[in-house]
Order: C-alpha cells, then sequence, then structure tokens
C-alpha cells in the first residue's frame, strides 16, 4: 500500500459517499492503494464500497470505561454546580456489584478524594462566608467516597 489513511482525520460524519470524496481530494489519496483504518463496521464497509481497502479495528474502550466515566460525570457535575444540587440513592439495577466497585473506588482514588474535600469542608467552614463552601465539600466527600449507587440531581 502506498498510503495508510486514518478515519479520525477528516472529523467528519461517516458513512456519506461524499465524505469519502472529499477525503480523497483533500489529500490526493488513491483509493486502490490506500489501506483505511476505522473502528466502526458501517464506516469500514462505506470505505470498501467506495474503494479503499479496509481495515476494521475493534475497539471496546468505550463499553469497558463507561461505568466510570459515568460516576466521573456525577462528581464533576456536583463540583461544578454544587448549590442546590442533591445526592441521592439510585434505584438503578447495581445490586450487590456496586459493593465492589466502590471498594475499587476507594482504594484506587475515593479515598484521597473524599479526604481531600473533608479537609477543604473544615477549613471553609472556620470563616461564617465559607460555611456555605464548607458543606458543598461535605456534600462532595460523601459522593467521592462512595460513588456507586448514587445519582446527581442538579439544582437548577
Amino acid at each position: 500500500f502506498d498510503e495508510v489513511f486514518l478515519s479520525y482525520a477528516m472529523r467528519k460524519e461517516k458513512p456519506s459517499i461524499e465524505i469519502y470524496e472529499e477525503m480523497t481530494q483533500k489529500t490526493g489519496l488513491n483509493p486502490a492503494t490506500t489501506l483505511y483504518f476505522d473502528d466502526r463496521s458501517e464506516n469500514a464497509e462505506a470505505g470498501k464500497r467506495f474503494g479503499f481497502q479496509s481495515v476494521l479495528v475493534k475497539t471496546n474502550h468505550l463499553e469497558e470505561h463507561q461505568e466510570w466515566q459515568e460516576i466521573n460525570k456525577k462528581i464533576g457535575l456536583l463540583c461544578l454546580w454544587p448549590f442546590g444540587s442533591t445526592v441521592r440513592e439510585t434505584n438503578g439495577p447495581t445490586g450487590c456489584i456496586r459493593i465492589p466497585l466502590n471498594l475499587l473506588w476507594l482504594i484506587f482514588g475515593g479515598l484521597w478524594a473524599c479526604i481531600m474535600h473533608l479537609f477543604f469542608g473544615f477549613l471553609l467552614c472556620i470563616t461564617i462566608i465559607g460555611i456555605p463552601w464548607g458543606k458543598q465539600h461535605f456534600k462532595m466527600a460523601g459522593l467521592s467516597l462512595a460513588p456507586f449507587g448514587k445519582d446527581v440531581e442538579l439544582g437548577f
């Protein structure tokens, strides 16, 4: 093969044929001599229909880390908008799996995040003006200690 092309370089919605035409015009690639990599089967098939030598690369990184990303999103939203937000137990189907997940979370960073929020909460509660901010840090400490099985409702 003369060229190797990775699909993310175009940063456009695929598998439209116009995208592949634009790709060959912008880059000057010859589809017959270009190896085309993509991680979605419909994109790889569309590339084959256009004439590329397509290779489907299977990636499961999104599915594997989706639960951890969801937890980080919850904590991030609470840190971004703490006033008026509430942390509540979820009614979701987490079942008994949340106990080992919370233990893993606690071991690999949750304890330190909780200690940090407790420290800043106590530090802010020294002054009258800092008390509301300190209360929010205590709320974040509870969520960062055991986030699995909890949900954040934003207050706006």
